[in-house]
């Protein structure tokens, strides 16, 4: 269902309090699917960036790569976590290692289309 949810963003903002109760759940594959939920919820989703941002310290690596990917959708509110994103680039495991570098790199674009944005309006 929450995989179906993050495909649905306009369905999925009106069941955040759902899939917020998800992130509680014991396994690291369903707090997963309900951080890629988040991802793509929008404003919805950004006021759930600190609740994501916790699992990159989580024991099961999928939650973490899935809190990297999912901050990496939720613009400042995602960016403003970029250090601890970043440590997931020493993680054990290539699986984080590689959502993690996905994730700066996402973050940083988002930086530099901002930037040229302002840049244009100022002109």
């Amino acid at each position: 269902a929450l995989h179906t949810l993050a495909t649905c963003p306009e369905v999925a903002a009106k069941y955040s309090a759902e899939v917020y109760k998800c992130m509680s759940d014991e396994y690291g594959i369903v707090r997963a699917a309900a951080m890629a939920a988040f991802g793509t919820m929008g404003l919805v989703g950004q006021s759930y960036a600190s609740v994501i941002a916790m699992e990159l310290t989580s024991q099961d690596p999928y939650a973490r790569a899935a809190a990297c990917e999912a901050l990496a959708k939720l613009g400042d509110h995602g960016a403003a976590f970029a250090e601890e994103v970043a440590a997931c680039q020493q993680d054990s495991l290539p699986l984080v290692r590689f959502a993690a570098a996905a994730a700066l790199d996402s973050m940083s674009n988002q930086v530099k289309m901002i930037e040229n944005h302002e840049a244009a309006n100022m002109e």
